[in-house]
């Protein structure tokens, strides 16, 4: 099984700092570990990915990995050990401005794959490199922002996103005969994702305090420097403690509004 994390902020310079914030409460599987890990941000208006599918025994936690990049919108992911897959089938995936990736369970058959891309057109489909059911199923959400005219959206089209989401979660319903599943996907300062039967966990951060010096003495306590205006919100399949955490309502796709405000969409119409 993949686990993955996803987050948007509006200050890619204090993402180190967030992620520290919320490293003790996400129980990722280590790297080291794993069956392999990917990351897929946005730079400039493009979607970037970073895939290993066979990482060394000394890999860095993931956490430290999101840490290093710096992008106000990411999307990590990290397999089971028992998963090793190649290059072309690590998520996430992207196409043009978004990056994707799924938890959940599996459509199966190629034939299922064939069928569920039946009626995307072809220069997205074409889009399509490995064997996944993953990367299919991105792409059917792709298609659904292409027929609304969103594979460019802006931030302040999160809520028409976010019903393209919950649209291509039906297809892949009924398509794919599927009861488990999670989409993160991301676009430039644009997140949102989406739970069907599979538990998906969303953190809000309004706010950061650092301190940047060390004590120069026994008992000196560094003056912390504060951030108010800095925010992020941090979503995950990944099990995770504490009050801070929330879940995203089953069968609900989660947006952000321009301010910051999570709001939820049923993915039933």
């Amino acid at each position: 099984m993949s686990r993955l994390i996803g987050y948007v902020c509006n200050d890619d310079s204090l993402m180190p700092v967030a992620l520290r914030l919320i490293q003790e409460s996400v129980e990722l599987p280590p790297t080291a570990k794993s069956g392999g890990f990917g990351l897929g941000w946005l730079k400039e208006g493009r979607s970037l990915l970073r895939t290993t599918p066979k990482p060394a025994p000394s890999s860095p936690a993931l956490l430290d990995l999101m840490a290093d990049i710096r992008a106000r919108a990411l999307i990590a992911c990290v397999r089971d050990r028992r998963e090793v897959v190649d290059t072309l089938d690590q998520q996430p995936f992207r196409l043009r401005r978004w990056v994707f990736a799924h938890g959940g369970e599996d459509a199966g058959l190629p034939a299922t794959h064939q069928q569920l891309l039946a009626d995307v057109p072809r220069f997205v489909s074409s889009n399509v490199k490995g064997t996944t059911s993953s990367e299919v199923f991105g792409h059917v959400f792709l298609n659904e922002l292409h027929r609304r005219n969103l594979l460019d959206a802006e931030a302040d089209a999160a809520g028409q996103c976010a019903a393209a989401l919950a649209a291509a979660i039906r297809t892949i319903q009924v398509g794919a005969a599927v009861a488990d599943f999670a989409a993160i996907s991301i676009s430039a300062r644009l997140l949102i994702a989406g739970a069907l039967g599979h538990a998906l966990h969303f953190r809000e951060v309004r706010g950061l305090s650092q301190t940047k010096e060390l004590p120069l003495f026994a008992g000196h306590k560094p003056r912390p420097t504060s951030h108010p205006t800095f925010k992020a919100l941090f979503v995950t399949d990944a099990p995770v403690r504490g009050p801070e955490w929330q879940e995203v309502p089953d069968g609900h796709v989660l947006w952000l509004e321009r301010d910051w405000t999570a709001r939820f969409l049923p993915i039933a119409e």
